[in-house]
C-alpha cells in the first residue's frame, strides 16, 4: 500500500435510519481497523485495557461505546472514553475526532502528531491534518480513507492485509 486508499462502502437513501446505520459502519469498521494495526510495544503496555479516546459528541461517538465498548481487541479488554481535553489524549491507543470538532482538528492532530495513536476521523479535511484513517459519507456511501505516511510518522504498522479487508467491504 501506498499513500492514501480509498474503499466505498454503498448505503441507500439518506433517511435517520441510515444515518444510524452509517455511524453503526463507522463504528463497526474502526473495529476491524484496530485488528490490522501494530502499536510498539512500550505502547500496549502488559495487562492494560485497549482504550479508545473519543474527541466530540455525536451519534458516532455512541455508536462506538456500543459497538466496540466492553469488548476485547487484540487479546485486550476494550475501554471506551470521551475526551474532553487535549491532555487526555495521551493514554488512548486510538483517538476518534467527531466531525463536531473541525474547528479544532489542527490542535487536536497536532497534539498527537508523531505519537503512537490510532486517529480516526470523519472530516473532509482529516488526512491533510495528520490523521491516520477518514470515515466520511459522499452521495450516501462511507468512504474509508487511509493516509500510509501519517501512520509511518505516528510510529504505527499497518498489516498488509488492511487493503483486501477494505477492498471486499467496499464489493458487499
Amino acid at each position: 500500500m501506498a499513500g492514501i486508499f480509498t474503499a466505498v462502502l454503498s448505503f441507500g437513501p439518506c433517511s435517520a435510519q441510515d444515518v444510524n446505520r452509517e455511524y453503526q459502519k463507522k463504528a463497526q469498521n474502526i473495529g476491524k481497523i484496530i485488528r490490522y494495526v501494530d502499536w510498539p510495544k512500550d505502547k500496549l503496555g502488559a495487562g492494560a485495557p485497549f482504550v479508545i479516546g473519543i474527541f466530540g459528541n455525536d451519534e458516532a461517538s455512541d455508536q462506538i461505546k456500543e459497538i466496540i465498548g466492553g469488548r476485547r481487541i487484540k487479546d485486550r479488554d476494550v475501554v471506551v472514553k470521551h475526551c474532553a481535553t487535549i491532555q487526555e489524549i495521551s493514554g488512548c491507543h486510538v483517538l476518534f475526532v467527531s466531525r463536531s470538532e473541525e474547528a479544532r482538528l489542527g490542535k487536536i492532530l497536532g497534539e498527537v502528531r508523531g505519537d503512537p495513536i490510532l486517529t480516526v476521523g470523519e472530516c473532509d479535511s482529516f488526512l491533510k491534518k495528520g490523521g491516520i484513517f477518514n470515515l466520511r459519507v459522499i452521495l450516501g456511501e462511507v468512504q474509508v480513507e487511509i493516509n500510509e505516511r501519517n501512520a509511518k510518522r505516528s510510529n504505527l504498522q499497518l498489516a498488509p492485509t488492511l487493503e483486501p479487508l477494505l477492498r471486499a467491504q467496499a464489493n458487499s
